[in-house]
């Protein structure tokens, strides 16, 4: 009986880490570090990550909002020292912006502070619907304002590039 349970606890732990490495090596391209959210309703406000109200999250870091289908405009957060709470969330990070098209993938950036505001729920879970991201380019200071609806394949609207003063 000690071995059999010893045997099928190996099993369980290599496939375990099986299943980490397949979704390290499927994932390895965009890094995107979360604070997994219980599978029931949380009380905590989260933002999410997709459309479709897909992948909540507490505190993301890395990559946290894309602005376009194509990747060409995107948001990081390193930190969320202004807070995180139910009715508000106060971030810094970088906006990046693709600068030539075809073969060409560079990019600039900005830093940027956002604030996630604005909640409503869903399956009982609470979750913000506008983020605000502040930027400076060549000494002036943009901000623009994205809605949440929930149906939206990207997750944020996006009047891009037309909205993005500075970017283009």
């Amino acid at each position: 009986m000690n071995i059999i349970r010893k045997i099928v606890t190996a099993g369980v732990a290599a496939l375990a880490l099986g299943g980490m490495a397949a979704t390290t090596a499927a994932t390895a391209s965009v890094t995107i570090t979360t604070r997994p959210v219980a599978s029931q309703a949380s009380k905590t406000t989260v933002d999410y990550v997709a459309g479709g109200f897909r992948y909540p999250r507490i505190r993301p870091h890395g990559i946290t909002a894309y602005f376009s289908g194509d990747g060409s405009l995107y948001l990081t957060t390193s930190s969320w020292n202004g807070g995180w709470g139910r009715a508000a969330a106060y971030g810094a990070g970088w906006l990046h912006w693709r600068i030539c098209w075809g073969s060409c993938h560079r990019y600039k950036s900005a830093f940027a502070y956002e604030a996630l505001y604005r909640i409503r729920t869903h399956n009982r879970q609470p979750y913000f619907t506008r983020l605000k991201v502040t930027y400076t380019i060549h000494g002036q200071t943009h901000s623009v304002i994205q809605r949440y609806s929930g149906g939206v394949d990207i997750g944020w609207d996006n009047p891009y590039p037309q909205h993005w003063p500075g970017i283009n």
